[in-house]
């Protein structure tokens, strides 16, 4: 269940008074869901332990005018905290402060969940305990609309403290096929296979990953090549060793089909090139840099690459050059039957990506 401190609907009481002692939640909103009418008044939640599977926002989702207060004493957050949910039409104009007391906290703590929202007023965070070991980062209101100012109080010793110590898991992390995972600044990066879209999860620690909330990298238009059964996502990071300095930068390779067939026929390799130095984009055109529009690839020396089915691509860097490494198949799907259909492993060097 989810805990909703406001009222639903204009006309009842202004503010919320909410105090959590434990039991297990979903989301908690010190305001509302976005289906309410806008809030007024002062929110106030104090919880001293429980744990949170969604995010534990000071405001909500919806829209609020006036001051929010969120106390942190103690609980596992497992989707992290903030003090504006994660809808671009949530708002809120007023002050909203956060002080953590204890806890441990996973994914991130926010000004706004969403670059979008609106936020008018400022935002106060103060960190004085907790275990912070499993967070990935920590935002103010540089970047979110409506202008709010933001502050973070903390004593040096907590920012600069060093993670340390030992953690468990139990398999599965997470459920899906394909998993590829690689480090970057510190963090894990993991993304699979997908039906109709890619996502990926940050996190600190590879136990962290079912707890990650996803992120969108890949929504595709439906009718077009790379639309469905998106197979085998592999992300690197290409410096300008690798393919030169015009372009170097994050790479994303995948295969893909239109739909109109069975899920593993007719797949070929395409790729999409991040617009910013983020590993999870956003990703569009190689060429021309159009958003959310790959680009199928091609070969110069085997012909008929990438005309026939083709899955799995991978990039190896070897002594300062990088191949591409993709599967194949000798035989198309109605000689199963016949014994003369198996899949191959081939490789050529990538000229440029």
């Amino acid at each position: 269940p989810s805990v909703v401190g406001a009222a639903r609907r204009a006309g009842g009481a202004k503010g919320a008074d909410v105090t959590i002692n434990g039991g297990q939640w979903d989301t908690v909103v010190g305001s509302t869901l976005p289906d309410a009418d806008p809030t007024t008044g002062t929110l106030c939640v104090v919880i001293n332990g429980g744990r949170f599977l969604g995010a534990v926002c000071a405001t909500g989702l919806g829209r609020h005018a006036g001051d929010a207060v969120l106390i942190l004493n103690g609980g596992h957050f497992l989707g992290g905290v903030a003090g504006l949910g994660e809808k671009a039409y949530a708002a809120v104009h007023g002050t909203v402060s956060i002080t953590i007391n204890g806890g441990i906290y996973y994914n991130t703590i926010d000004a706004a969940r969403h670059r979008a929202a609106d936020f008018g007023g400022a935002f106060k965070l103060v960190l004085n305990g907790g275990d912070f070991t499993s967070l990935t980062e920590v935002t103010g209101t540089h970047g979110v609309a409506g202008g709010a100012k933001s502050e973070l109080i903390a004593p040096p010793e907590l920012l600069e403290a060093e993670n340390g110590g030992t953690m468990t898991f139990s398999n599965p992390l997470i459920v899906g096929a394909d998993p590829w995972v690689f480090q970057h600044n510190g963090y894990y990066y993991c993304t699979g296979t997908g039906t109709s879209q890619l996502t990926g999860r940050k996190v600190a620690n590879l136990p962290d990953l079912p707890y990650a909330q996803p992120v969108t990298i890949f929504e595709p238009e439906a009718g077009q090549p790379y639309s469905r059964h998106l197979w085998s996502p592999k992300i690197y990071r290409l410096g300008a060793g690798d393919v030169g300095e015009k372009y170097a930068g994050w790479y994303l390779f995948f295969s893909a089909n239109d739909g109109t067939g069975r899920p593993a026929l007719d797949h070929r390799l395409f790729v999409l090139r991040s617009l910013t130095d983020d590993p999870f984009g956003p990703y569009g055109s190689p060429e021309d840099g159009t958003l959310n529009t790959p680009v199928r690839m091609t070969s110069v020396t085997k012909m008929g690459f990438n005309d026939e089915w083709v899955a799995g691509p991978k990039v190896l860097k070897y002594k300062g050059k990088a191949y591409l490494i993709w599967v194949g198949r000798v035989g198309g799907p109605e000689s199963k039957s016949t014994g003369d259909h198996w899949q191959c492993l081939y490789i050529d060097e990538l000229i440029n990506p």
